[in-house]
């Protein structure tokens, strides 16, 4: 599959409200390394929204979670209102000090905001769509 393009992104460290809160800030597509704890939340701006979307996030191997139970998938059309989706099946793969977590969503918007709901940080190293 072809990369999908994210115009933007925006963190939201404490979310507590994932069906209207949106990022303060955004910044150019281009994410470093970051944790994420519990109750913050990523949003992206994506350039197109095909159906069924990939998503894969790199974890470092030692914070990598069980995808099912960290992240909530929520999409909108804008950074400021947000619909969940269906329940999503994650696949968790290791290579060598990196995770992957991987799914597919289908029906979304041009806005998906990934939610985390681990117990633990998790240090995301990339996102990315296809």
């Amino acid at each position: 599959m072809s990369e999908v393009a994210y115009t933007s992104w925006g963190l939201i460290p404490y979310d507590d409200d994932v069906l209207a809160a949106g990022p303060t800030s955004t910044h150019p597509p281009m994410i470093g390394n970051l944790s994420l704890d519990r109750h913050s939340s990523l949003v992206f701006q994506l350039a197109a929204a095909p159906d069924p979307l990939g998503v894969r996030l790199v974890t470092t191997a030692f914070s990598a979670p069980d995808p099912e139970r960290a992240f909530q998938l929520f999409t909108g059309s804008t950074m400021d209102e947000y619909r969940p989706l269906e329940k999503t099946v994650w696949q968790l793969k290791y290579d060598g000090p990196f995770a992957h977590c991987s799914t597919k969503i289908q029906e979304v918007g041009t806005v998906i905001k990934l939610h985390c709901t681990s117990a633990s940080s998790i240090v995301i190293t990339s996102v990315h769509f296809s």
